[in-house]
């Protein structure tokens, strides 16, 4: 059997808004790893320009005071050596924690920048693609994934070219240094980290705004439609037209049952001979001015007028008024002032017919 999904070069229609948020709901989003990646290097190095400074003079003041004190330290019996191992453990996570929150903080913003809009239990859900060995042979040996291989390799190779260009020279730099004082030698290391991560950033940053551009144009690619495609969803979002057609043609028929159903409280019908026909309701102590209750035309108003002799409500042959309360007044509402006369004397008439009946 052929393969009945549309190929990309009929995908030629930009993806509408809910072909997005489908997307969005299963888990799929367009994210870069490069822009990612390039974003927590930029939180490492905040960290190690303003935070480890402060962390390194905590603890070498920590090693300090221990060494200092190394003679009066009791470590002869394992409840000393236990209060003193608790105590160095409490001091480095009061020195680590800062860091180690920025950078978790980090990682969670910076994941969270890309995908915050797919977040969605249908990616983590079961399927039998996840462990099937042919379907995972295919994702490791895909075209995608090769590419990967071969930008990861690149980028290797580029960060250990530019380490050792950088710290080539200041080898012999960090020997000598190693005379100075622990905190000198450390701020030198951590100047150097800087360095060698600002100029990581400087060309990352090319790097990872080209990538962070390219997944979504492939993400927007892959969502691509087809004319088919679109003209299904426009029958999704609104509705099959026969369908629409069908439910309309519905409510006009409650609308209609619901109206006829009025004609037996009616007081006057309206007519011309043959085409228009308007029920009337007046009720003089809690009506302010007649409400027009029916009206219609050709069939319906023959249907209006076989109503009115069944229930032996009067009917008035009066053309212009009624093609005038068809045309200017809605169901369940009351006439306009410039209709009180003529209708007035319509309902006279019709009280007057009443009153022969009976």
């Amino acid at each position: 059997m052929a393969d009945e999904s549309p190929d990309k070069e009929q995908k030629t229609l930009d993806p509408s808004a809910k072909r997005y948020e489908d997307a969005y709901k299963k888990g799929q989003a367009p994210i870069s790893k490069d822009f990612n990646n390039f974003a927590f290097l930029v939180a490492c190095l905040g960290v190690c320009a303003w935070i480890l400074p402060w962390c390194l003079r905590r603890t070498l003041d920590f090693l300090t005071n221990f060494i200092s004190m190394s003679c009066e330290l009791h470590v002869d019996t394992p409840d000393n050596l236990g209060f003193l191992l608790k105590n160095v453990l409490l001091k480095m996570v009061e020195v680590l924690w800062v860091p180690f929150f920025a950078l978790m903080l980090a990682a969670v913003v910076v994941g969270l920048s890309q995908s915050y809009k797919a977040i969605s239990t249908k990616s983590i859900q079961p399927k039998a693609s996840h462990i099937s060995l042919m379907k995972g042979l295919q994702r490791i040996f895909s075209k995608q994934s090769v590419v990967e291989t071969l930008k990861s390799t690149i980028k290797l190779i580029f960060l250990g070219l530019l380490f050792y260009f950088i710290f080539e020279d200041h080898v012999t730099r960090l020997t000598v240094w190693l005379w100075a004082s622990p905190f000198e030698y450390l701020v030198t290391l951590n100047q150097l980290i800087i360095k060698y991560l600002s100029v990581i950033l400087i060309a990352y940053a090319f790097v990872s705004g080209f990538d962070f551009w390219y997944q979504r144009h492939v993400f927007k690619e892959n969502l691509k439609m087809t004319v088919q495609e679109q003209r299904d969803e426009h029958k999704e979002q609104e509705g099959d037209p026969k369908v629409r057609s069908i439910i309309r043609e519905m409510q006009r028929e409650r609308s209609r049952t619901r109206m006829l159903g009025n004609i037996p409280q009616a007081t006057v019908v309206v007519t011309n001979p043959t085409h228009f026909s308007v029920a009337l309701r007046w009720e003089e102590d809690s009506m302010d001015a007649p409400v027009v209750i029916a009206k219609g035309a050709d069939v319906l108003a023959f249907k209006i007028r076989e109503l009115a002799k069944e229930h032996k409500v009067p009917i008035i042959e009066n053309a212009p008024v009624a093609r005038s309360l068809y045309d200017s007044v809605n169901l369940d509402q009351q006439i306009p002032p410039e209709y009180y006369k003529v209708v007035a004397e319509v309902i006279r008439t019709a009280m007057r017919i009443r009153s022969h009946q009976f």
